[in-house]
């Protein structure tokens, strides 16, 4: 049975349940970040507010809005928006939550991967942001001009906005099916590129169509290579039609070396821009997996499986991707055999300040922080199944700190805490060195100076992070000449003065400059600081990946760069510095 990457589909093979509604569209996270109210002790419950708005401000009543625990998988909780747009969700426990919304017609800008999502706390009030959803239709018809009557259409994002290609590319928009006259029509679809194509790509075991042994056609009559890419923006209607080919395609067969029930295999074009995931499974005491109507092409192949008795544990095996090529025959006789994934077990510290401006200050708490992994891509590095990436790498401390960071296939690693505190900051990470090779029993390594390398199979313990109080924090105004307006992509960085801190990567930190010149910095650790601001000369020197280990040389340009302009600030311990002024240069 072929498929496209389908959310149904995958919750059975994986057990992954509810989790996956996050990728669904219409549901990804908000880009609006929250307005914090005072958070209830940790043993008590409570509510979380907003407001749902178009790009113009807006209210807008009738959306249907979820919120889901991110440490655990019990149901989503709901609200629908009033006719003021607001809304409201009561009896919370004091945890993270994911939070999303759904108005049909309208869509919010999908996470990704290099973007870190937005998680919520009790307390916060929310302000949800949707722009009205651009419109693809046309007709399918066939080789005779006839048209091609409730054939399946999708269209599928490959580029952003901004023309970046999207980092996980998969179906956006409901599924439509062209009526009698072989009209389709799609709406609700995130502005970007697009590609669009009709065919039958999933079916239930029962379900048959006159489309089932072809591959798909994508808008004109093409295969992936040659397709039309269309641009959308907001609200804006495009007419596509596709002349339908009703090509057969071929099989793609073998078997996975497991007794699973929860074993799926996945197949993913290998320069992963085409983005149509195809996806079988394999039943225990079958004779194995296949799939079919694959169009010719070059593809990766691998098998996925869950180890844990309980599906929700999510501890999975993953097979080598293999290399295969589909040129106008079957492909058979694959053999998969998945492995067990690698695993971080660490722990979160606190040091408490003895500062008198301190005292009294919230501390962080455990059922509010997420554990969070970065992933050292090199070229040539194609997720095979990446729909499954996005629910690992992060984690949540139990009652004590300790937490267990899953299924983390090989490669390069850094770490870091997300905590909601504003007057804590993080000191370190850190590993024991014989955990990465180094040093001898008893020994430490900051985890900060290179990559973590974890293979598949690996169990690495020992990961301390730890957070220190004391934060200071930095609210203020770029001032400019009268007319002349903030560069776009304008940041403000902090670099340490103290030459003894200049390897210390946590002691460096970068906000974006927004239109009305106004910034914040949080979080900072106490000591004496350089700023600068500037436009991130590379990807490096953006405010998210300042801490990486590529970024060293990043960081040694911006010190020597705010060490010129001799511009100093010291932040004391739970300072908070309002109505910081700077000129900019």
């Amino acid at each position: 049975m072929t498929n496209l990457f389908r959310v149904r589909r995958f919750k059975y093979i994986l057990g992954t349940s509810v989790l996956l509604i996050s990728h669904l569209p219409g549901f990804a996270q908000s880009p609006a970040p929250p307005k914090s109210q005072p958070v209830p002790p940790e043993s008590q419950s409570g509510s979380i507010t907003g407001q749902v708005i178009s790009e113009r401000g807006q209210p807008l009543p009738g959306a249907a809005i979820s919120i889901q625990p991110i440490n655990g998988v019990p149901l989503a909780r709901s609200a629908t928006s009033d006719s003021s747009g607001n809304f409201k969700v009561t009896n919370l426990d004091p945890t993270l939550y994911s939070l999303r919304v759904l108005l049909p017609g309208y869509a919010t800008i999908p996470s990704n991967r290099n973007n870190p999502p937005l998680y919520y706390r009790i307390g916060d009030n929310v302000r949800l942001e949707l722009i009205l959803g651009a419109v693809i239709t046309g007709t399918v018809t066939n080789a005779a001009g006839e048209p091609v009557i409730a054939v399946p259409v999708r269209a599928l994002r490959i580029r952003d906005p901004n023309g970046r290609p999207v980092a996980d590319p998969y179906s956006y928009g409901s599924l439509r099916v062209s009526d009698d006259r072989g009209v389709y029509r799609i709406y609700g679809l995130v502005p970007g590129t697009y590609v669009v194509f009709a065919g039958v790509v999933s079916r239930g075991a029962f379900e048959i169509t006159p489309y089932d042994d072809q591959t798909v056609t994508y808008a004109p009559s093409s295969t992936r290579d040659t397709a039309a890419e269309i641009t959308v923006h907001s609200g804006e209607e495009k007419e596509v039609d596709i002349r339908y080919r009703g090509e057969t395609g071929h099989i793609v067969s073998g078997t996975v070396n497991s007794e699973s029930l929860g074993t799926g295999v996945f197949l993913v074009p290998r320069d992963n821009e085409m983005g149509l995931f195809m996806t079988s499974s394999q039943v225990p005491g079958s004779s194995g997996f296949a799939i079919t109507n694959v169009p010719d092409g070059d593809y990766k192949i691998a098998a996925v499986q869950s180890l844990a008795k309980d599906p929700n544990s999510m501890n999975l095996a993953l097979s080598d991707p293999l290399n295969i090529s589909v040129k106008g025959a079957d492909v058979t006789g694959i053999e998969l055999t998945p492995r067990p994934l690698g695993s971080v077990v660490g722990q979160i510290a606190m040091v408490g300040s003895t500062a008198t401006e301190c005292q009294g200050k919230r501390k962080p708490v455990f059922s509010e922080m997420v554990i969070e992994t970065k992933r050292n891509i090199v070229k040539g590095d194609t997720d095979v199944v990446p729909l499954v990436w996005s629910l690992m790498g992060v984690a949540s401390p139990n009652k004590t700190g300790n937490f267990e960071l899953k299924n983390l296939r090989s490669g390069q690693y850094f770490f870091t805490p997300r905590f909601f505190a504003r007057y804590w900051y993080l000191q370190s990470v850190t590993l024991p060195s014989t955990a990465i090779g180094k040093g001898g029993s008893g020994s430490r390594t900051e985890a900060t100076r290179s990559w973590t390398r974890i293979k598949n199979g690996d169990r690495i313990s020992g990961l301390t992070m730890t957070l220190a109080e004391g934060a200071g924090s930095i609210q203020g105004k770029l001032g400019a000449e009268k007319g002349t307006p903030i560069p776009a992509g304008l940041n403000i960085y902090l670099v340490p003065a103290e030459r003894e801190k200049g390897d210390d990567v946590f002691r460096y930190f970068g906000s974006k400059v927004e239109s009305d010149g106004s910034f914040a910095l949080n979080n900072l650790a106490p000591g004496r600081y350089w700023t600068i601001t500037q436009v991130a000369d590379s990807a490096e020197q953006s405010p998210d990946k300042l801490w990486l280990p590529s970024s060293a040389d990043a960081r040694l340009q911006l010190r020597r760069a705010a060490e010129s302009l001799a511009r100093e600030i010291s932040i004391k311990p739970c300072q908070n510095v309002n109505d910081y002024q700077i000129t900019l240069k």
